[in-house]
């Protein structure tokens, strides 16, 4: 619809004082949040690269940052004050070349609007350059973009799924002792189950002290002799199978003196204290099954204290 040149021109006026404050506002409101939303984003990009605090501290930092330059950013908008319509009639008037008639077919009413909008050319199109903190607001963007879409390095994503329950102790020295110990113990539990099937091979008693006498008789017989050989693994025994001579049968009881098992014990009690003084968990999942039962053995065979009542019949 066209209008008439009378209308026209103030029309236009009207319609570019819109355009004009509307771009204001958004230039204000653009400036203020892209500011924002490029600290968020900022802060949230050197967390993700240095690995620093949790996974949500990221999006918590974007969207932190992007709430507070969206409130600061209307705030500036609503002060922005609103383009008069005559400010716009004189920009119109200055790109059409009218020199004066089209702002005051614009501004004025009556015959001298009818005769200055006779002689005003019509009006011309005032196209307007984007907002003028767009530019900052997509950078932000695309620097929170970045930011949130960015994985952790490595090591941050390891200390994050493996790292232990806040407030709980961290193995120390005592705890690095306490698996040494446990792993000496192992060893020589797995000597004295060694020693003890060499004892059946060559029919001796599985404990207890043995005799010279009794390791010779055994040794006398082939058969055991060559069981007993192809069971021992362990060093001290192996060579002492393997030795000829009187001393033979002193070494091999000795050998296979009933001591590693006692020393195991005392290795794994060692342990069990050394992580309880570490403040760790004494017992490991793996191993909670066997200490149960070795617990209810003791409370089984284990004599009653001089205090302690007898137990009822």
């Amino acid at each position: 619809m066209t209008l008439p040149r009378a209308d026209a021109w103030p029309a236009a006026a009207r319609a570019l004082a819109v355009r004009a404050t509307r771009r204001a506002r958004a230039s204000a409101f653009l400036r203020r949040a892209g500011a924002g939303l490029g600290g968020g984003a900022a802060a949230a990009l050197v967390a993700r690269l240095l690995g620093v605090g949790p996974a949500a501290l990221a999006p918590a930092a974007v969207a932190v940052g992007a709430l507070a330059g969206a409130l600061a950013g209307a705030g500036a908008a609503r002060r922005v004050p609103a383009t008069r319509p005559a400010d716009a009639a004189w920009a119109l008037d200055r790109l059409a070349g009218a020199h004066g008639a089209g702002l005051a077919a614009a501004v004025t009413q009556g015959p001298v609007a009818a005769a200055a909008a006779a002689v005003a050319p019509p009006p011309p199109s005032a196209p307007l350059e984007p907002p003028a903190g767009l530019a900052v607001a997509c950078a932000a963007a695309l620097l929170a973009a970045g930011a949130l879409w960015l994985p952790p390095p490595p090591a941050a994503a390891e200390d994050a799924t493996s790292a232990p329950v806040r407030g709980a102790p961290r193995p120390g020295r005592a705890g690095a002792q306490a698996v040494a110990l446990e792993r000496a113990a192992a060893a020589e539990a797995a000597r004295a189950a060694d020693r003890r099937e060499v004892r059946e091979a060559l029919g001796l008693p599985p404990d207890g002290p043995l005799d010279p006498k009794e390791v010779a008789e055994a040794l006398a017989r082939p058969e055991a002799r060559a069981a007993a050989t192809a069971t021992a693994s362990t060093p001290d025994a192996a060579a002492a199978l393997a030795a000829d001579g009187p001393d033979a049968a002193a070494a091999l009881a000795a050998a296979l003196a009933p001591d590693a098992a006692g020393r195991a014990e005392a290795l794994r009690r060692d342990a069990l204290a050394r992580r309880a003084a570490a403040g760790g968990g004494a017992v490991p999942p793996m191993r909670r099954a066997m200490v149960a039962r070795y617990l209810a053995q003791r409370l089984v065979t284990a004599p009653p204290s001089p205090g302690a009542p007898s137990p009822p019949r």
